[in-house]
């Protein structure tokens, strides 16, 4: 390096290499680290190295990337692969998504095609491939001379059901056994609701504005086949759901956020009948503000909660599955499945003005279907459904207006009181 500095001994390069003598400076060194015994440090697992392992606290210095002009740093695997076209050495499990690689060993999803890093296996069939491990159904066909072939189908739909039902952030506990006969379709017609509320600590009721959804978004199901994902609500690309008997089920991730910038994540589960519906709740996120508290001013907080829902209508939507098709000798129905209302009671959330903690949302659910007259539970064994809180979405509408002409006065005075020495 051109730079001197000025040491207790001498003058001295910067940017010394590990065990050179720094004399207790550590910005002579490299690694800004000068030891008890004079020495410069090794540089640590993350930091840049001069392409020798020896650099290294853990032995281990690499590329970013396949590129021979990309950075050398201290590998965080702390392992290395060395090949490609340039015969460079390069840090394994390094590579995001569109990184160049020589090796599957490099990218962080294991899978290098066409010299670039995937973002996962290859889902589609007849997708590029190199290697069946390249493929999600584990079959790379039809390989040229240069070594790229296609990805093939399943083995079966059980495997597929498997595959992507293993990818989900939140997996569905137990699968139906697909059915090859059955062809029939199940609609799910997804609307995106979603409210927001607020309270005090000395009002007595919640004021929620709700908003439904009026633009359904249509997601087939056919047969017994997972549904990865579901469009049309927030939070529906970490949904799995699978027709299982009369009902659909759905397991989901929900999102829990402290007004603070953090987030907790659950999983949970919801089946509903077909020809019924349903609501569950992706996202919550709770907020305060306490105003007051100068001059003598009471203290007064402020609550304020977002919530955002996936409601969902389960239809028949084509040829009946062949068993129900047998027992009613009919090939095709349109809409035939009985009739079936979803009734919920839910406590709202509300801080505790005793103990000043918040009091948990409980809620109790059943399906009962007009068929039978009796409630059928779909609650898995082990898997907690949500809170369903559509009966927010039944507020009457002069709720606001009244609760504004309580909350404008109590800011009012709040904000004089607080001018007012």
């Amino acid at each position: 390096d051109d730079e001197w500095i000025n040491s207790s001994i001498k003058s001295v390069c910067t940017e010394r290499q590990a065990r050179s003598a720094c004399a207790g400076e550590d910005n002579v060194c490299r690694s800004e680290s000068c030891d008890s015994n004079g020495l410069c440090t090794k540089q640590l697992v993350g930091s840049s190295c001069n392409g020798n392992d020896d650099d290294c606290m853990n032995s281990a210095c690499g590329r970013l990337e396949s590129d021979p002009n990309s950075d050398f740093i201290c590998c965080p695997s702390r392992e290395t692969v060395f090949g490609g076209s340039d015969s460079i050495t390069v840090c394994t499990n390094i590579g995001e998504e569109s990184y160049s690689c020589f090796e599957d060993s490099i990218c962080k999803s294991g899978v290098c095609i066409l010299g670039v890093c995937q973002g996962g296996k290859e889902e589609e069939e007849n997708g590029p491939c190199e290697k069946d491990t390249h493929c999600a159904s584990n079959s790379c066909k039809n390989i040229n001379s240069s070594g790229i072939g296609s990805c093939g189908p399943f083995s079966s739909l059980a495997a597929k059901n498997e595959y992507f039902n293993g990818s989900s952030p939140c997996p569905l506990g137990t699968l139906a056994s697909p059915d090859i006969n059955d062809k029939s379709t199940i609609t799910l017609e997804v609307y995106g609701d979603s409210s927001k509320s607020s309270w005090t600590d000395s009002i007595a009721f919640m004021v929620t504005e709700p908003k439904k959804d009026s633009s359904p978004t249509a997601n087939v199901i056919v047969g017994q086949e997972l549904l990865d994902g579901i469009v049309g609500c927030h939070g529906g690309n970490s949904v799995v759901a699978q027709r299982q008997g009369d009902q659909v089920c759905l397991s989901y991730q929900k999102e829990d956020d402290d007004g603070d910038g953090n987030s907790s994540f659950t999983c949970l589960k919801k089946c509903i009948n077909i020809g019924s519906s349903g609501t569950f709740e992706t996202y919550d996120k709770s907020d305060t503000d306490v105003i007051g508290g100068l001059w003598g001013t009471p203290v007064s907080v402020f609550y304020f909660g977002e919530t955002q829902k996936c409601r969902v209508e389960v239809a028949h939507g084509g040829e009946m599955p062949p068993s129900q098709a047998a027992a009613t000798g009919a090939n095709t129905v349109a809409g035939t499945s009985a009739s079936s209302t979803t009734t919920t009671t839910t406590t709202s959330t509300k801080p505790n003005q005793d103990t000043g903690e918040d009091t948990i949302d409980t809620a109790n659910e059943s399906t009962e279907s007009s068929s039978s007259g009796s409630p059928s539970s779909s609650q898995g064994p082990g898997i907690q459904l949500s809170p369903d809180a559509s009966n927010v979405e039944n507020s009457a509408d002069g709720i606001p207006v009244i609760a504004a002409c309580i909350l404008l006065p109590l800011f009012l005075l709040t904000f004089t009181k607080n001018l007012v020495p």
